[in-house]
């Protein structure tokens, strides 16, 4: 019988303690009390951390969004005419550089001795033609008359004529003229109505022939009449009259210098007619279109205007586009004034925007980060029309949203980066 199990037991020492393995121990728990306090105080559990001083944000609004091209240029005369001789003389200049001139006010004098002794040798011929207009118009009469005058004779001859054949119808009846004289009688009515018809005939033919020949005379007396009047004109050109209101330019001949025709002889300037040459970038010119409007500052004043001319050419990788301005009494205008212009390629009503910056460029205008208190989460965009100050955001933020829109380089594409 076994009392019990105490042979068996076998008394054993403590064991050592392991240095090494303390340490460890030790070093786990600083590590896991190092991470509490990360992510209590990094609750996205991200490493990166971006400074708040160094990003720039701004608000998602709506509003009306234009897009535009800024531009330079200067004032342009649109309507400076040149004066020209019309004809061979000695000129003498009446108005002087700098005149003011109303429309139709004398400004220069032709003296062409040519042209006036023309005027007066057609004139004479003009009226020794009508003169004699006047008397082959009398002598149609006259002889319509003589027309007239043998008509009449035929017709009473012709009336003889009838009587007489009457007559000889009574007579032969009753057997006092002969057979003979009877067919003689017949047969000078039957001449006595032929020489009528024929009568008529001429008489007609020679109204014709008299009516011809007075439209020829005045056919001839025209033609007269015209080079009277042109030469007329030509002498009232003599005198050289301001086509417009305005300034007298720079003279373009001396005074009483001897000239041929078509000389030209002064410039006016139209103080009502200016247009602006605006030079656009290379890179915007097939952004451009005619009738675009353009907004433009002269001398502190802002302007309307619309593209009225578009350059063919480019010249230093710049095009040149010509503006008509809209009517303004207000505004006084100078020749090459400077001017400020924007050229409003578009317009939106009603779309969400957000002011331009950098991320546009670092991120290629598909992505930015939008800021919620500490954090910035990363999203995706689509953008639209852009102008100077602002850019359309199509898809992917709200409105009131914050988004960065300073570079995004800082925040190394991470998904969510905490602001401090």
């Amino acid at each position: 019988m076994i009392k019990d199990t105490s042979a068996q037991d076998e008394i054993l020492s403590a064991p050592k303690r392991n240095k090494n393995k303390m340490m460890a121990i030790t070093l786990l728990v600083t590590c896991s009390a190092l991470l509490f306090w990360n992510m209590s105080s990094n609750p996205l559990n991200t490493t990166l951390i971006v400074k708040k001083e160094t990003i720039q944000t701004a608000t998602v609004e709506r509003g009306t969004l234009q897009r535009d091209i800024a531009s330079t240029g200067k004032v342009v005369v649109a309507n400076a005419p040149k004066l020209y001789s019309t004809d061979d003389g000695v000129i003498t200049l009446v108005a002087n550089p700098g005149d003011s001139v109303s429309e139709g006010q004398l400004v220069a004098q032709l003296h062409s001795p040519e042209l006036i002794n023309r005027y007066e040798q057609q004139t004479a011929l003009y009226k020794n033609m009508s003169i004699s207009s006047q008397r082959s118009q009398l002598d149609t009469k006259d002889k319509q008359l003589d027309l007239e005058q043998t008509l009449d004779n035929a017709k009473v001859l012709l009336a003889t004529a009838k009587r007489e054949q009457r007559r000889a119808t009574i007579a032969h009846q009753k057997s006092l003229i002969s057979a003979l004289d009877f067919e003689k009688a017949k047969d000078e009515l039957i001449q006595a109505k032929l020489a009528f018809k024929h009568a008529q005939k001429k008489v007609a033919l020679s109204k014709e022939k008299l009516v011809f020949e007075l439209q020829a005379l005045d056919s001839v007396l025209e033609q007269q009449k015209l080079i009277v009047d042109n030469l007329n004109r030509k002498i009232n050109a003599l005198q050289i009259k301001a086509p417009v209101a305005g300034i007298i330019g720079n003279w373009l001949v001396s005074q009483k210098a001897r000239i041929s025709a078509n000389t030209a002889v002064m410039t006016v300037i139209d103080l009502s007619a200016y247009e602006v040459q605006l030079v656009v970038a290379e890179n915007h010119a097939s952004d451009l279109a005619l009738t675009m409007p353009v907004e433009l500052v002269i001398a502190g004043n802002k302007v309307t205007g619309q593209l009225s001319a578009i350059s063919p050419e480019i010249n230093n990788n710049q095009v040149t586009v010509t503006v008509r301005l809209s009517p303004s009494e207000q505004l006084t205008l100078r020749q090459n004034q400077h001017v400020t212009a924007r050229i409003l390629l578009d317009k939106k009503v009603d779309v969400l925007m957000v002011r331009r910056g950098q991320f546009l460029s670092s991120g290629g205008g598909h992505y930015t980060y939008r800021i919620q208190q500490d954090t910035a989460q990363k999203i995706t965009i689509s953008t639209g029309t852009t102008n100077l100050k602002y850019v359309e955001i199509t898809q992917g933020a709200s409105l009131g949203d914050a988004l960065v829109i300073s570079s995004l380089s800082p925040f190394e594409q991470e998904n969510r980066v905490l602001i401090k």
